[in-house]
């Protein structure tokens, strides 16, 4: 699969959740407030089946994500594969594990296992989200996705103050921004992979920062094997894949990043140096002063030895 699949595949069942969500929240009469009441609340209506379904869509829509991001190259660590697995696992056990009716005067097992499935799904998805759009994706997608997760912190803060000690208080408006922001999340990094391009451009943009262009000459390439990377000149070996470390330089501000190298010296520089030096020099031999005297001041002294040899031998 390509990053691209990956990424439409994760916005469709984003996609799907939302519409099936809103569809279980559509005409079940004065009862039902969602203020008040919880999402969980709804799934044991007349409707509950929508509410389900939009849960297994989230779980089966996440794991598209770090698998898009492997598919552009990028290296994914086990922690947020973990995550997202303990995401997609919480949803499936509380779409099929209910929870009690408001009624209910005391929690029954499946209700703790209904809440405790939920709530570490809803605090592991902005941490796995967060992980997952460090792996390569353009700043703009890691600072929208940092910034929402700061939001989900404070809203999973709210949701237990309501909770607890705030005796459900508005706890189904809370609720429901908390996983609006969450979808939100899901949502942003998969756009953020969805421009990362498919399989073989993902490859160029999830590359080291080593990596040489293919076509741009490596540096010092002219001045023979050694320096090519010929392992035969003495280089390091293995066809000169890693460049020397004096080669490397860090890209100035505003500039593009020309892979970490600098420019390799061209045969048209190098003539240019060449030409430089011929002029200093020509400029050098025609400047009068204490150096073209002292030649001429030498020629005469040994022209002068020579006549005046004969002077003394009289």
């Amino acid at each position: 699969m390509t990053p691209r699949t990956c990424a439409v595949a994760s916005l469709l069942s984003l996609l799907v959740a939302v519409v099936a969500t809103v569809f279980g929240h559509i005409g079940l009469g004065p009862g039902y407030d969602p203020l008040t009441l919880t999402v969980s609340d709804y799934a044991l209506s007349d409707r509950g089946a929508a509410i389900e379904a939009a849960m297994v869509a989230l779980a089966l829509g996440a794991p598209a994500l770090p698998a898009g991001l492997v598919a552009a190259g990028a290296r994914v660590r086990v922690l947020p594969v973990v995550l997202v697995g303990v995401w997609s696992v919480g949803l499936v056990i509380a779409a099929l594990v209910p929870t009690d009716p408001v009624t209910a005067t005391s929690m029954s097992t499946a209700a703790y296992v209904h809440r405790y499935a939920s709530v570490s799904a809803f605090v592991v998805l902005p941490v796995a989200v967060c992980l997952l759009a460090r792996l390569g994706l353009s700043a703009r997608t890691r600072h929208a996705v940092t910034r929402l997760g700061v939001v989900c912190i404070v809203g999973l803060g709210v949701f237990w103050y309501v909770s607890f000690p705030g005796d459900r208080v508005l706890m189904g408006l809370v609720e429901r921004v908390l996983i609006g922001v969450e979808l939100l999340m899901l949502a942003v990094l998969s756009v953020g992979l969805l421009r990362a391009g498919p399989l073989s451009s993902g490859r160029d943009r999830f590359s080291d920062r080593g990596a040489l262009p293919a076509g741009r000459p490596r540096a010092g390439g002219a001045r023979g094997g050694a320096a090519a990377g010929d392992h035969r000149g003495g280089g390091p070996g293995r066809g000169g894949v890693r460049p020397a470390r004096r080669d490397r330089v860090r890209p100035r501000p505003g500039r593009r990043s020309t892979g970490g190298l600098r420019r390799a010296a061209t045969p048209r520089r190098r003539v240019r140096r060449g030409e430089a030096h011929v002029h200093r020099a020509r400029v050098a031999r025609a400047r009068p002063g204490a150096a073209g005297a002292g030649r001429v001041g030498a020629a005469g002294g040994r022209g002068g030895l020579a006549h005046a040899a004969p002077g003394d031998g009289a």
